[in-house]
């Protein structure tokens, strides 16, 4: 009798668990789950994009989409700060990829091939492959860059052919080229001295302040030299400009050229100074309350260009 007291209710029970979890799958929010990452590459013009695609949560709804693009030799990870932006963002319900230019950490492509035309070519596939493979809303198309991933951002919005509707600059290293390379590689003597070299092999050995080779091609140099994307300002969309006055990369004075060259040209402008804010920005760990500003700021800038 004990048997069959205690099977039935089992019975019992696994009918109730049958149903408690058919009425939880019912009402279960649509496209829950957790955030997925996708590592992969594509191929463009003979190179090989490598790249980390994160969506958010509800990854098989729509979604607002950033593009991300590192800085010069940087990186899809730049030191950790542009994973953990694409985290912060995939929390907050924006999908996003990010890609290594030619040369840089896992692309199998020679640093030679890390050239403005090239990168801008290499983040127009990686947008193209989003569009055509996931959910995304076309009206929340962000691009966002990261020192000379700015100046490719600004160049791929002078285009006048891209479907974004908003801008983030970190450091956007947009001002005139021959300028930033000048800044960058230790003066004009020691640039034109790089540069000569370029034009007698090809390319120039450069070591940076941080230790790495860098082969710097004739091409390198002349596409900078004719890069002045706030000049030939041809967009107007919603931006928000981060910067830092005490950035001796990108120094101060280029962020607030660009926000009154956009300002000009008719788009709304919101600027974020980082107060002690060196060129890294907290990407790498140090200064983690300018790193959570700077987070916050980008999640705050694309629900109110977005209005979500």
């Amino acid at each position: 009798m004990k048997k069959t007291t205690i099977f039935s209710l089992a019975l019992v029970l696994v009918a109730v668990l049958t149903l408690t979890l058919a009425f939880s799958l019912a009402f279960a929010p649509a496209g829950r789950g957790e955030i997925k990452e996708i590592i992969g590459s594509l191929p463009n013009d003979g190179r090989t994009v490598m790249y980390t695609l994160l969506l958010p949560a509800k990854a098989n709804d729509k979604h607002g989409f950033v593009v991300i693009n590192h800085g010069h030799g940087g990186g899809r990870e730049e030191g950790g700060g542009l994973t953990r932006i694409a985290q912060t963002l995939a929390e907050a319900g924006y999908g996003s990829i990010r890609m290594d230019f030619a040369g840089s950490n896992q692309s199998p492509d020679p640093f030679t091939q890390n050239v403005l035309s090239l990168m801008v070519s290499d983040s127009n596939a990686c947008l193209n492959y989003v569009l055509d493979k996931y959910p995304v809303y076309k009206d929340k198309l962000a691009i966002l860059g990261y020192s000379m991933g700015g100046r490719v951002a600004a160049h791929i919005l002078n285009e006048g052919t891209s479907p974004y509707k908003a801008l983030i600059l970190i450091a956007g290293s947009v001002d005139n080229g021959t300028d930033m390379i000048n800044l960058f590689l230790g003066g004009e003597e020691a640039r034109q001295a790089l540069e000569d070299q370029a034009a007698d092999k090809g390319y120039a050995d450069y070591y940076t302040p941080w230790g790495s080779h860098q082969q710097l091609s004739k091409a390198w140099f002349a596409e900078m030299h004719q890069s002045d994307p706030m000049e030939n300002l041809g967009f107007a969309l919603p931006a928000l400009v981060i910067y830092s006055e005490e950035d001796t990369i990108v120094p101060g004075k280029v962020a607030r050229q660009a926000i009154a060259r956009m300002e000009e040209a008719g788009s709304p402008v919101q600027a974020l100074q980082l107060e002690g804010a060196d060129h890294s920005y907290g990407f790498h760990g140090n200064h983690p309350e300018i790193f959570t500003q700077l987070q916050e700021g980008i999640v705050d800038f694309l629900d109110a260009a977005f209005e979500q």
